[in-house]
């Protein structure tokens, strides 16, 4: 373990948790802001399947979501894909 961390007792699942000293909320605001960036993608997906259909859907499944790291949406690309050749 390197000297910028510390061990706390009750981690995720009830052992010890290695944080960055000094800051353990960085960690929980990062993975606000993931899904938060991940909840605005899959909003504006939303509304552009509304609005422009599967082509649309299956554009953002190829780029944004991937970005996000987002494996459900880009399943949703592919069945787009699908729906779209036959």
């Amino acid at each position: 373990m390197r000297g910028d961390q510390t061990i706390r007792p009750g981690g995720a699942f009830g052992g010890i948790s290695a944080e960055p000293a000094g800051a353990p909320g960085d960690v929980v605001a990062a993975a606000r802001a993931r899904l938060r960036r991940r909840t605005e993608i899959a909003m504006e997906a939303a509304r552009l399947v509304r609005t422009r259909g599967l082509e649309a859907a299956r554009f953002i499944g190829r780029t944004q979501f991937r970005e996000a790291e987002f494996p459900l949406f880009e399943r949703l690309a592919e069945r787009c894909d699908r729906r779209l050749r036959g």
